[in-house]
């Protein structure tokens, strides 16, 4: 995911930060993913409420690191960077990218 987000862009330091963090987050939901499917009972509930604090704060970050700092007329067509990542990793967020069969 780190790729994704910086390859062909130029990061401030703190949108590097925020890439560094989303690509953390992704990597442990992917690990607590893992764990769901070997869990059971309490341990289950305990790793799905993992999963979704996880989802939460992979969004948050995705969103701070999408917000422009620059005029809404310079920003990319198709939606931003937010949008194209969401395309490419938004069934392993538990979402479906937009246009694919369900």
């Amino acid at each position: 995911m780190f790729r994704d987000l910086t390859s062909g862009y130029v990061l401030t330091p703190a949108q590097r930060a925020l890439a560094v963090e989303a690509a953390r987050t992704a990597d442990a939901l992917v690990d607590v993913e893992a764990l769901i499917a070997a869990a059971n009972g309490a341990e289950r509930r305990l790793c799905l409420a993992e999963a979704r604090s996880q989802r939460l704060a992979l969004t948050r970050i995705l969103a701070a690191l999408a917000r422009p700092e620059e005029p809404a007329a310079a920003r990319p067509k198709g939606g931003g960077r937010l949008a194209q990542l969401r395309a490419l990793h938004g069934d392993r967020l538990g979402r479906t990218p937009p246009g694919s069969a369900s």
